[in-house]
């Protein structure tokens, strides 16, 4: 498989999970959206949210790692003297750990990337106000 075609693969299972996120909480609206208060919508709104920046997080780490194993990590600490030693912590659930721990010793490659970066915006959809301003510049 090609780097489009993997491409391609991640983010189509990407768009088919937000797909049935986003099915799911039309279905479970028991009003139309215009009449829902804004208290519900918003609590729907911030359950969207969720699922999006879970689902590009994902999307992100596949699209970055390509096909390689990757693993994701916290940057400790970092110390600068004769060489550069770097402190990382690893969820004791990440797929890839034990693949990383059999490479102790030999080269492997860090590649810095934030898939918060990717997840801009997604939390700043608003509610619709319960009621409509009166117009009274008019």
């Amino acid at each position: 498989m090609n780097d489009v075609s993997k491409l391609y693969s991640v983010t189509d299972s990407m768009g088919t999970f937000l797909m049935k996120v986003l099915r799911e909480e039309i279905t479970n609206l028991r009003t139309m959206w215009a009449v829902t208060p804004a208290q519900q919508q918003q609590e729907i709104l911030d359950r969207m949210a969720d699922h999006v920046d879970s689902a590009v997080k994902m999307g992100a780490r596949k699209i970055i790692a390509a096909g390689i194993p990757s693993i994701t990590a916290t940057l400790q600490q970092i110390t600068v003297k004769d060489g550069v030693k770097a402190t990382l912590i690893f969820d004791k659930a990440e797929d890839a750990l034990d693949a990383l721990t059999h490479r102790v010793g030999s080269s492997v490659v860090l590649v810095l990337a934030d898939p918060e970066a990717y997840a801009e915006g997604v939390d700043q959809l608003e509610a619709d106000a319960d009621q409509n301003s009166l117009p009274l510049g008019e």
